[in-house]
Parts: C-alpha cells; sequence; structure tokens
C-alpha cells in the first residue's frame, strides 16, 4: 500500500542542494529531477511485489495524484509489465478487485464493513433523494429534503446563511450569495444539485478551484461528479462528454469559456439541465482589474444552451460592495424576483498589521523574520509578479525553509504538486502572485503576507481570507495573522492593472474594421487579429464583448479551428448501420466524405477552414460532422486550437465617442479601486478591521483590539528574530560571486570579450529577459552562476557591485563600440 507518492522532501538539504543547482544552470528543477526520482523509488516498491513467474501482487495506491496530475503518466506509463491498472470508485470495488485478482475467498463481513464506512455513500443517497424528485417541490418538501441531506452528512446544524441559500436555490429563485471565506459556499450549490433530477452545470473561474472541489467529492464518495478543464487530456475530455450525454453526472464543473464550446453544447443537446451556479462570481463584475469578458459572456451562453426559459442561477462569492452585486445580479440577467444574501463578512480570528519597512531590502529582512518567528506553521507571501515569487522563494530558502515558488506562468505539472504538497504539510510557505489560493482549502494557515497591497480591498480581503479557515471547527489556529507590508515606492503594478482595466479605442477601432471587413465571410476568430499568444489577447476578448454589450456584435459557438483525426476500428461497419436505419440528418452524406479523405491508418492533421474548402462543405457543417462522428464512435477527434466566433450585426454603427467615454469610466472606477487600497496600506488612525468592512458595505463599532491600530501593542512574534541585512548578505556569499564571474576574463584576452556589468548583474539575478528583444546572452542564461544572486534581484545586485567598486575591489569602465557604449567591470589588481 502506497499512501503517498513518493517525492522526496524539498526540506532535505541534499533535495534542496539539486534543485537549486538546475535552477541556477536555467532547467527546471520539477520536472528534470523531483518527478522523475519519485517515479524511479515508485517503480522501486511496486517492483517488490513481484519476484517469480508464479508470483502474483496488488499495489493500493491511495494518493489523488495518480489519478488526477498531469505528471501521474510519469508514475503510471513506466510500471514494468504491462501491469494491470483499475481506477475504482468505491472501497467496495477495490475490495471485489484485489479478491479476484489475487484469488482470495470472497468475504461477506468485509464488504458489508466496508459499507458502513462513515463516509462511503453519503453523497450518493442524497442524490438518490433527488433522482425520485418529480414534481417541483414545495417548501415544507424542500425543507424536509435538506434536513435529510444535514443528517446523512452528519452535520450538527447549518453554518450560517447557508439553509437560506439553498432554500431559495431549490425553489428555483436565481440567487446571490455573499459569504465570507471559510463559510461553506460550496455546498449551497453541492447539495441542491444532489436533490433536484438533471444536471448543475458549475461555471467556476480557475483549474485549482476545480480539481479540488472534483476530489473531494469523490473521496468522499460521490462519482456523478465531473471538470471540463484545460490540460485535461482529449481522450479524458471526451469521456466526460460521453458520460455527460449519456446522464452519468449530476455536477459538471467548466470554465466560462467552455460554455460556448460546441462539443460540450452538442453532448448536451438532450441533457436536462436544471440549475447552473456561478463560482467567485466577483469575477463578472466590470469594476475589477481581473474582469473576465467570458464571465460577463454567461447569461448569453446558458440561454443559447437552454433556451428562454433558463434553469435558475445561484452566484456565490466571499466579497461584494452594493456596487459589484448590483454588477452580477445585471450582468446575469436575473429576474425580478431574484433573492440576495449577504452574510457579516467580519472575520473574528483574523489580526490586521501593517508593517513600514524602510526600503525594499528591509522589507526581504522582515519577511525572513516573520517567517522564523513561525517556522513550521502553514503561510502564503503573496507578492506583485512573476519575478518576485523566485526571489523571495530563494531568499527564504537561505533560512532553510520549505518553500515553493507559485503563478499563472508555471506548468500544470507542477501547479498541481505546490499545491497538493502545501495541502497535505509538505510544504510550509508558498510564494506566489494572486493566481494562488483559490481552491486551496486548508484550514491551518496561520500567516499572510502581502509584499504590496494588492489593487482592491476585495482582494486584500478575498486573499487574507484564507488564514484560519479552520478556526471555528478547532481545526486549525485560532488566530490568523494577516501582515502587510509597506514601503514608500511600493503599489507600482497597480497603474499596470489601470492600464489593463480597459482597451484602447484604436484596438476597439481597428477590431470593428475587422468585424466589417469579414462581415460577407461569416463570424470572425480574434486569432486573425491578434495572433494565438497574443499578450494582447486578454484587451482584444475585452473589446470584442464590449461590442457586444453595445449590441453592435454577437457572440457565437466556438469553432474547433485545427486538430487531429482518426478513423476507429469498425467505422465502415457503423456508418453502414446509420444509414441502414435512417441515420442522423445530415450526418451520413457529410461522414462519408469525411470518413474518405482520412487515412485507413495514422491521423489527420485539420484546418478546419482549409479542409471544408477542399470538401466543399461549410465549416460548421464539417465540424458537427466531425463531433457527430466523434459521439457516433466513428472517429476520434482531439480539438488542438478552439476560437471564439464573432459577428458583426447588420445595419449598426458603434459610436466611438460614446464607447471612448466608457472606457475611460471603467479605467477610473479601477483607479477609484486603487487609492481605496492605498487609503487602507496609509492609514495610521482608524481600526483596520473596521475600513475594510465599511468599504464592504457594513458597519461596526469604531474599535476591534485585534488590529495594530486599536492596539499599538499588538504582540508581534516576528519583532525579536535575530535576522539581519547583513546576515542575508554573509549567506549569499555576494562578494565572491561577484568577483568572479567578473575575473573569468583576463584583462587583454583576444579570445573572450567582457560582458557589460549590467548583463552580468542580469546573470547573478536570474534575469534572462528570455523572448525579449535584449535577451541574456546564452553563455550567461546557462552560467553555473545564473540566480545565484535571485534573493537581491538585479536593483540588488546593482547595489552591490557599487559596494565593490566604493570598496575599490572593483573598477568600472565604459567602452564603445557601433551600437553605442555600455559599461564593463574590471577586478582591481
Amino acid at each position: 500500500i502506497i499512501e503517498k507518492l513518493p517525492f522526496a522532501g524539498i526540506g532535505d538539504p541534499v533535495v534542496a542542494a539539486r534543485m537549486d543547482e538546475l535552477r541556477r544552470i536555467g532547467e527546471d528543477p520539477f520536472n528534470g529531477y523531483l518527478v522523475p526520482e519519485a517515479a524511479l523509488r515508485f517503480i522501486q516498491a511496486v517492483g517488490r511485489l513481484v519476484r517469480t513467474e508464479s508470483d502474483k501482487g496488488v499495489c493500493v495506491v491511495l494518493d489523488k495524484r495518480i489519478r488526477t496530475a498531469p505528471y501521474a503518466s510519469a508514475f503510471l506509463d513506466t510500471l514494468p509489465g504491462p501491469p494491470r491498472i483499475e481506477r475504482p470508485q468505491s472501497a467496495n470495488r477495490a475490495y471485489r478487485l484485489i479478491a479476484q485478482h489475487l484469488a482470495l475467498p470472497y468475504d461477506e463481513n468485509i464488504e458489508h464493513a466496508l459499507g458502513a464506512l462513515p463516509s462511503s455513500d453519503r453523497w450518493q443517497q442524497i442524490a438518490v433523494l433527488g433522482d425520485e424528485q418529480s414534481d417541483p417541490p414545495n417548501a415544507a418538501e424542500i425543507d424536509a429534503r435538506l434536513e435529510q441531506a444535514r443528517s446523512l452528512l452528519g452535520f450538527n446544524r447549518w453554518r450560517p446563511g447557508q439553509l437560506e441559500v439553498m432554500r431559495s436555490f431549490l425553489a428555483g429563485h436565481d440567487t446571490l450569495a455573499v459569504m465570507p471565506t471559510g463559510a461553506g459556499k460550496s455546498l449551497t450549490y453541492q447539495v441542491p444539485a444532489m436533490l433536484r433530477p438533471g444536471l448543475t452545470l458549475v461555471v467556476s473561474p480557475l483549474v485549482a478551484l476545480m480539481r479540488d472541489q472534483v476530489e473531494s467529492l469523490r473521496e468522499r464518495g460521490l462519482t456523478r461528479v465531473a471538470e471540463l478543464r484545460s490540460g485535461q487530456p482529449q481522450t479524458e475530455q471526451a469521456e466526460v462528454l460521453r458520460r455527460a450525454r449519456d446522464g452519468a453526472y449530476k455536477l459538471l464543473y467548466v470554465s466560462p469559456e467552455r460554455l460556448w464550446s460546441s462539443r460540450l453544447r452538442r453532448a448536451l443537446a438532450d441533457v436536462e439541465i436544471s440549475a447552473v451556479a456561478i463560482d467567485e462570481a466577483h469575477c463578472i463584475s466590470q469594476w475589477g482589474h481581473a474582469f473576465r469578458p467570458h464571465y460577463r459572456a454567461i447569461a448569453a451562453a446558458v440561454r443559447e444552451m437552454t433556451g428562454p426559459a433558463r434553469p435558475p442561477i445561484l452566484a456565490v462569492t466571499a466579497t461584494g460592495t452594493q456596487k459589484v452585486t448590483d454588477d452580477i445580479v445585471d450582468s446575469l440577467d436575473m429576474g425580478d424576483d431574484h433573492r440576495r444574501l449577504s452574510l457579516d463578512p467580519d472575520r473574528a480570528e483574523l489580526r490586521y498589521y501593517v508593517e513600514d519597512c524602510d526600503s525594499k531590502e528591509d522589507r526581504d529582512v522582515v519577511v525572513l523574520k516573520i517567517a522564523e518567528a513561525f517556522r513550521g506553521q502553514p503561510a502564503i507571501v503573496y507578492v506583485p509578479s512573476r519575478a518576485a515569487t523566485a526571489r523571495v522563494a530563494a531568499l527564504l530558502r537561505l533560512e532553510n525553509h520549505t518553500v515553493f515558488a507559485y503563478h499563472g506562468g508555471i506548468d500544470d505539472a507542477q501547479r498541481v504538486h505546490v499545491e497538493e504538497a502545501f495541502r497535505s504539510g509538505e510544504i510550509d510557505i508558498v510564494v506566489g502572485t494572486n493566481a494562488f489560493g483559490l481552491g486551496i482549502d486548508k484550514p491551518d494557515v496561520e500567516v499572510i503576507v502581502h509584499l504590496e497591497m494588492p489593487a482592491s480591498i476585495e482582494n486584500y480581503v478575498q486573499e487574507v481570507g484564507r488564514a484560519a479557515r479552520g478556526a471555528r471547527d478547532g481545526a486549525g489556529p485560532t488566530v490568523g495573522h494577516c501582515i502587510l507590508l509597506r514601503t514608500d515606492d511600493d503599489c507600482g503594478i497597480h497603474d499596470k492593472f489601470i492600464g489593463d482595466a480597459a482597451p484602447e479605442i484604436a484596438l476597439v477601432r481597428e477590431l470593428w474594421e475587422l468585424f466589417s471587413r469579414a462581415e460577407n465571410d461569416g463570424p470572425v476568430t480574434l486569432t486573425h487579429l491578434v495572433g494565438k499568444e497574443s499578450e494582447d489577447a486578454d484587451k482584444v476578448s475585452l473589446a470584442a464583448q464590449l461590442l457586444v454589450e453595445l449590441g453592435c456584435a454577437s457572440r457565437e459557438e466556438d469553432m474547433i479551428e485545427e486538430g487531429v483525426v482518426r478513423l476507429l476500428p469498425g467505422a465502415d461497419e457503423v456508418l453502414r448501420s446509420l444509414d441502414a436505419n435512417g441515420g442522423r440528418p445530415g450526418l451520413t452524406e457529410d461522414a462519408g466524405r469525411v470518413a474518405d479523405a482520412l487515412p485507413v491508418v495514422g491521423e489527420r492533421a485539420f484546418s478546419t477552414r482549409l479542409w471544408a474548402r477542399e470538401l466543399g462543405l461549410s465549416y460548421r457543417r464539417l465540424e458537427a460532422a466531425l463531433i457527430a462522428m466523434d459521439q457516433a464512435e466513428i472517429v476520434a477527434l482531439s480539438a488542438w486550437q478552439i476560437a471564439p466566433l464573432w459577428r458583426r450585426l447588420p445595419g449598426i454603427t458603434p459610436d466611438f465617442d460614446t464607447i471612448e467615454g466608457l472606457l475611460e469610466s471603467r479605467r477610473r472606477a479601477v483607479r477609484r479601486l486603487s487609492e481605496s487600497a492605498k487609503n487602507y496600506r496609509s492609514n495610521r488612525d482608524r481600526c483596520r478591521r473596521l475600513v475594510l468592512l465599511e468599504y464592504l458595505g457594513t458597519q461596526r463599532a469604531a474599535r476591534c483590539e485585534s488590529c495594530d491600530v486599536c492596539r499599538p501593542q499588538l504582540e508581534r512574534p516576528w519583532q525579536d528574530a535575530s535576522i539581519t541585512r547583513s546576515l542575508i548578505e554573509r549567506a549569499l556569499d555576494t562578494e565572491r560571486l561577484i568577483l568572479s564571474i567578473v575575473g573569468e576574463v583576463k584583462p587583454g584576452d583576444p579570445n573572450r570579450r567582457a560582458p557589460s556589468r549590467r548583463n552580468i548583474e542580469r546573470c547573478l539575478a536570474g534575469e534572462s529577459g528570455e523572448g525579449d528583444r535584449n535577451e541574456l546572452p546564452l553563455p550567461l542564461r546557462t552560467h553555473s552562476l545564473y540566480g545565484r544572486l535571485a534573493a537581491l534581484g538585479q536593483p540588488g545586485v546593482k547595489r552591490e557591485v557599487n559596494r565593490l567598486i566604493r570598496a575599490r575591489k572593483l573598477r568600472n569602465e565604459r567602452v564603445h563600440g557601433d551600437r553605442g557604449s555600455w559599461e564593463i567591470l574590471h577586478i582591481v589588481p
């Protein structure tokens, strides 16, 4: 029995040193070392089962990552064998499989004991209650079913607000629930999904959030739940769609973008969608810098999927001012009889601190002091940029903390590992951007540190709300420490968020011209304008959604733009059977033409537009044929590139002056959010808890006695930690490293030109500028000292170089060439 995959602990000095070495040479320490090393241990462990030809063995792996993580194949695909791999959905099924394989006598007493385990089938029993329902229930029936569900789940009582939200949702009302972090928002749509017939769609913004909830439900015995997410293997997506079409699920988690998928819509065409839940609904609001265009298009997508008599919608979020909640209600087209429930957002167990730091270097010291004061306790350190995650993580490793960096740019495999390792206690500290936290249901986080104030108070409340989530249930610390660090010149990233709040009017005009030129050719994809990997893709989507909201354009189903298709064995027989039985309208003729164009052996990669032209079909007809053939198991279809489609509405011309005013108003709104956040950061006179609650629309007493304004002498355990800047510098050995890389080129060496001072500083700081016009030269990107001073950042390395120049250990020289002038460094003899 393997309880957990055998990953080496990153706190081990040898493991840490090996991973650091890979980081220094620009390689991935996770996929390049940690995963292969763990897979080797895994294979060795399984290999102990079978020693002779007559041996039989069963290895039971209890780590859920073996089922879901992107790196699971690294463990399973390399097993000797071929072994037989099973994925049982219940303890009873696992027991039967083990007994059969080992030819053991089947013991009904063991099966009965497994069936009596407290967590085995409670959710399944609740789902039976929903399946038995026929007519819409009245209030008394709703309460009776909710009481049965509470009893089955083993709760003494529902948490505040949960019962009211579930009553409203089950009664068919559109409902908006604002419930603080840790209040049990997800249960308010999970239980109703089980208690009503049909399928509930859950629209969720982040892969981590979906994956965590789906796996949590499966662990508790519910198998009728699935997810469709990015990074998921095509075969797994196809299986989820097939089972959804067959009515196998009560809950299906999707991203907002997926609601426009033609494959999803065709799979669910005959499925009863009985309800829709929107998680993290504040993402809908246009007033935040994290505004996502696809979120604002949810209402239109649901109407197109379900028709005008759409099912009830539940929107849940942890934060929401009056303006944000009004915006959510308007965007989702909630009916006049919609219900709103807003719980008290106060988290009495949280303590709030704002620490003044003389400089960003001083701030680094404070971060280390805080980490030392809470050594071994779970903590999250939020930083403003991706580059800062690596730098601060490296800084914390100097003091032997088990820490990983996390941001939206790391690959899926590493993201899953960091989330699971933090959740299970293998990692003490995660240094992350705001991409980390959603979906991480960890009750014992004791400390949340912010190096800078987030761009809105809503974001700050969301992020600090991840501390002490288990305090009320006795599952975590009784107090969570929320520490914001402040310097005179921080919050520069706020300007970026303001700039990203709305596209420029020139981009909107350019997009409209694209729509107009393509008017006679049908809908258009935005990749024509920005390319597949453009950094401006989000702004273009914003501009397109704005034209939709103003009634000038329409959003249509996504198109499979590129993919690969393969004929399955027996395809001819299936086609003949469809033909003999009347087939599906329009399918057999198109399917036959598609099948004739496919190789008998192997796959065909295709562009839908080009292939449709070759076959004389519209691209929609070709796509429909491919999807229908996939559903009929004639072909295996994998989509590589999905393209959102937009169309100009005839006879309408945008008023660009009005649009420009609207864009500027959105920037002003985000600027106001930034100003409110900065005011919280700068406040030294008013209770911090009161400032937060007033912003969220809740009145409170004037003092809380648990923030550093109300109680200036509030305990700060980190103040006495004996860590100084000089200790950091000695640990880094900055002088030796700088002199070493400068001394590699001897004066007058005709075979080697000295690198510029700036590039030496970038090399030591680990800032390659990869992909930029001024990318660091390859010899420095792969240098053995690359990134060794990442904890200082490039400005810190520059200061250390200046110190050595003042100490006359280095000399600075300006040289001139065809492309201008630059500085080089020399060691002073």
